[in-house]
């Protein structure tokens, strides 16, 4: 017990000081720490340095700087008891402190070491008693106020000793069938059950509130999806003594959003058989590059999940490679399959590609930036590329991908007016230009997967290409 003394005269103090020692030896209290300061204003200093137990404050007639003193503990720092010490005959002084909030008031002249900590200990009782009750009125308000809200209390232990009623109305179980049962032995399963004891054990130990989405199973087996937060409740000690969670019942919510999630990917399997279909067009009018698309979606996939990319960017990645030159379908099909070098009214059409390609898609509600990224897929980092001449970071990163996919692909597969070159030659020309015309995080991870990963490339007749094949 951890006794903070305050008193003016140092005499005095000595003497509590030895009376708190000879009734410590004495059995009642084996380990006593008394701290004494000499001035009432001193507390405030003294409480922020550690905490007491109890403290002991000494008065004397019309000491009206320590009833100050007590009236700022009691609403300040109501869970440190106070107990008085006056002058024997004082009773004015007595009945003041003792209406002010003072556990106790004894008189200095007539104690002695047995009934001095006899009183201290029933003050720190009987204070925690009253925090406690405070605790169950405030609990029981709660619970009636909020009598929609699902809350159950529980032990240390994870032992239900309080059950609300709307958590009755919902599982099905009376209180008097969970109190003293854990809530995974009677309406959790095994892994929503073990996370709530995980819960439950963090608690204890003076873990922040968690939240919880858990599966109540009702007692005819119904499946009801709660949301709430567990959340500790301290003694007046500072322990942990109980914890409390409390929720809603979500069934309605998560079922909805499952609904809305299972729409959504029936919109985005939709838009993808769109994308196959305007690919397919592309192909049709140029032989030469039909799976052209398909690879370079297929590579650049693949360069953005190696990238760290989410799931969501990934799988646009591949779509946009997909139908990335659909814009093709303005350039007249002799000049696509012209076997020589092109002229400049010929190079100034299929220069167009990108800025068609966005015309036809931009009014597409795509769930990622598709056109956008055809857009710029022919931009480079130096501003060298078209139709914008942007620059670096100007350039959004699924374009900077899918530029380094589309150079690499393209090199490697035969073409009207050139042979493949290989992947070993696709793969050093993007290197050499890497941080000047592409990306060099995409070309380092386009690199690894090739070399490091086995990546392969295939062509129209579904040959495999790797590094150093033609």
């Amino acid at each position: 017990m951890r006794v903070l003394l305050i008193e003016r005269d140092p005499d005095d103090a000595r003497l509590a000081r030895q009376l708190l020692s000879s009734g410590s030896s004495g059995g009642l209290k084996a380990d006593l720490e008394c701290d004494w300061i000499d001035t009432p204003a001193g507390v405030f200093e003294a409480l922020g340095r550690r905490r007491y137990d109890v403290v002991v404050l000494s008065l004397e007639p019309c000491d009206e700087s320590a009833l100050d003193t007590l009236a700022w503990l009691r609403e300040a720092a109501p869970w440190v008891p106070v107990v008085a010490l006056s002058r024997s005959g004082d009773d004015r002084m007595a009945l003041e402190v003792l209406h002010r909030g003072a556990q106790d008031c004894l008189a200095k002249d007539e104690l002695e070491g047995r009934s001095l900590i006899r009183a201290l200990r029933y003050a720190v009782e009987r204070n925690k008693a009253a925090r406690m009750s405070a605790v169950e009125r405030d609990f029981a308000a709660a619970v009636t106020v909020g009598a929609g809200n699902l809350v159950i209390v529980l032990d240390r232990k994870g032992r239900v000793l309080r059950f609300s009623r709307a958590c009755e109305l919902l599982t099905g179980f009376s209180e008097r069938e969970v109190l003293g049962r854990h809530p995974w032995d009677t309406f959790l399963g095994p892994e929503d059950g073990g996370r709530l004891r995980d819960s439950v054990r963090r608690m204890t130990f003076g873990a922040a509130p968690q939240r919880d989405d858990l599966v109540w199973v009702t007692k005819t087996g119904e499946t009801r999806v709660v949301t709430g937060c567990t959340v500790p409740l301290y003694e007046p000690d500072g322990s942990v003594g109980r914890i409390v969670w409390t929720g809603v019942d979500a069934t309605a919510r998560v079922a909805a959003e499952k609904e809305l999630e299972a729409g959504r990917e029936r919109l985005r399997t939709a838009l993808t058989g769109m994308v196959y279909a305007l690919s397919r067009i592309v192909e049709t009018r140029d032989p030469y590059t039909a799976g052209h698309q398909k690879g370079v979606g297929r590579l650049a996939a693949a360069i953005g999940a190696e990238m760290g990319l989410e799931p969501e960017q990934v799988r646009g990645l591949n779509l946009a490679g997909i139908v990335h030159d659909i814009g093709k379908v303005s350039v007249p099909a002799e000049i696509l399959v012209k076997p020589s070098a092109l002229s400049e009214f010929e190079f100034g059409l299929v220069r167009r590609h990108p800025q068609v390609g966005y015309d036809i898609l931009k009014d597409i509600d795509f769930p990622w930036p598709i056109a956008k990224i055809i857009l710029q897929h022919h931009e480079r980092l130096d501003g060298s590329g078209y139709p914008f001449g942007l620059k670096g970071k100007d350039i959004i990163l699924e374009a900077r991908i899918l530029a380094v996919a589309d150079t690499v692909e393209a090199m490697a597969s035969h073409r009207p007016y050139r042979p493949a070159v290989g992947v070993a030659a696709a793969l050093a020309e993007v290197a050499r230009y890497a941080g000047t015309l592409y990306d060099p995080e995409a070309v380092r991870a386009c690199v690894g997967l090739f070399r490091e990963k086995g990546f392969m490339l295939t062509d129209q007749a579904g040959r495999a290409s790797n590094v150093g094949e033609p």
